[in-house]
């Protein structure tokens, strides 16, 4: 080889040298060419997970090598469409931004399964309620001449019957469990002689009993549990009352007028009064009937409790559809909403509030006190409640009952779990793998299951 040729060589070498290594140097620390905007970018990652994982993962509708969960590297900044698909479960799209040098993370998102409801029990069925595990429904069916109360039970696949009454004598019925699942409290209005009150009792060998008979009932009466089920408060025209599920005895606490109502919780009593210069909110022992504790005053209104827990109260005024959250531990008002429902993301008042009235969804948290709307729909809603998981919320709306996500980047995944009408209560399992309703599809009405 001549010498000619070797410096030639070797100023090749070091021409392609000095030319090719900022461009591995940029490389390596993540930087690509985008011919669109003919420039070196620095690129990003998408990491990106799924509830089940396993899910197949598209890139602008190229499927990607790796299944969930996976991070996808280099990639440039801008937007993607990022797919996930699994046999078995309905397909979930988003378009979401790459930015330069960052992470965009993907990691809530819940595979909810294509699958069809199961019935479980059928019958007309006026109102109804879930246990708090679920397994349990209590419900009012309708017949030609009667209004049946009876309790489907999960694990026997059948119903018992409980009680009966005359079909056109009640009206505007309503069912709660006890928190342990041991009772059921069922008020109804008789018509033309005021609103009854009954307890039933799941064991045996008790009897049902007709609370209405201990308590006076001329005129209002609201009945709910204490936070542990071992005692219900009654507010009637007269006064507010505390009754023992175990024998049906009942005591007065304080008597008073205008007392709208009462929420126990541990040894305290809670007592809402609507008054002509406005309202108050009281607190007293239980072990202290007749002594009410200092008033401290609320918004103008007629208060019911919507929730009550550990650290909160969800006051509602159902006339005005308003509502206020009070702090138990510092006895003041947090915040005011314009709805008439809501639910814990944890039964003991920890994470956010779900909130709803007939036509928003919305999501408050105490911690910023920060209120998100996220969804108006066209029809009264009939419930909500959270996925477990707390990425998702459930709805159910005249038309059936859905699945929103709570990531509000691109659009919210919207899916149809039950295109059934006259969706009465409905339940979630605490795993989130089942979804338990009362439902109309077809001229087929009755309790359904559905996988999630």
């Amino acid at each position: 080889m001549s010498p000619r040729l070797r410096h030639s060589i070797t100023a090749l070498f070091l021409i392609g040298f000095v030319v090719t290594a900022p461009i591995v140097v940029l490389v390596t620390k993540g930087y690509r060419y985008n011919w669109h905007k003919g420039r070196l970018e620095k690129t990003g990652i998408i990491k990106i997970d799924s509830v089940p994982s396993g899910a197949r993962i598209y890139l602008n509708g190229d499927a990607q090598p790796k299944a969930t969960p996976a991070s996808l590297f280099r990639l440039l900044p801008e937007d993607y469409e990022v797919g996930l698909s699994k046999t078995g479960y309905l397909p979930w799209t988003k378009t979401l931004r790459v930015k330069s040098g960052e992470t965009t993370f993907v990691e809530d998102i819940i595979l909810l399964k294509d699958a069809v409801p199961e019935l479980l029990e059928a019958g007309d069925i006026a109102a109804g309620a879930f246990s708090a595990d679920g397994q349990q429904t209590a419900m009012l069916r309708r017949s030609p001449d009667w209004i049946e109360l009876a309790v489907y039970r999960r694990g026997a696949g059948s119903s018992d019957l409980l009680a009966r009454f005359e079909r056109e004598k009640y009206s505007d019925s309503e069912l709660r469990w006890s928190p342990n699942g041991d009772y059921i409290l069922l008020r109804t209005e008789l018509a033309g002689d005021g609103p009854e009150l009954y307890l039933y009792p799941m064991a045996a060998e008790d009897e049902p009993r007709a609370l209405h008979q201990v308590l006076p009932r001329d005129g209002r009466l609201t009945a709910r549990w204490s936070t542990d089920g071992s005692m219900i408060s009654a507010a009637t025209e007269r006064g507010v009352f505390v009754v023992d599920p175990g024998d049906g005895t009942a005591k007065p606490l304080l008597l008073s007028p205008d007392i709208i109502d009462a929420a126990i919780v541990g040894r305290d009593v809670y007592l809402t009064r609507s008054l002509a210069d406005g309202s108050t909110l009281e607190k007293m022992s239980i072990d202290q009937p007749g002594q009410p504790g200092a008033a401290a005053e609320l918004p103008a209104g007629r208060y019911v409790f919507t929730d009550v827990n550990d650290n909160y109260l969800v006051l509602t005024d159902e006339e005005e559809a308003k509502s206020l959250l009070w702090d138990r531990r510092n006895g003041t008002v947090v915040d005011s909403f314009d709805a008439l429902h809501a639910v814990w993301e944890e039964p003991d008042g920890k994470g956010r509030l779900l909130l709803w009235n007939d036509f928003e969804i919305l999501i408050y948290d105490p911690s910023s006190k920060q209120t998100q709307l996220v969804t108006r729909v066209g029809a009264p809603l009939a419930g909500c409640a959270w996925h477990p998981a707390g990425a998702d919320v459930i709805y159910a709306a005249p038309e059936g009952i859905f699945s929103i996500e709570l990531d509000d980047r691109d659009n919210r995944n919207v899916f149809n779990l039950a295109r059934f009408k006259d969706i009465g209560a409905f339940f979630i399992d605490p795993s989130g793998k089942t979804l338990r309703f009362i439902g109309t599809a077809g001229n087929q009405q009755g309790i359904y299951e559905r996988s999630l």
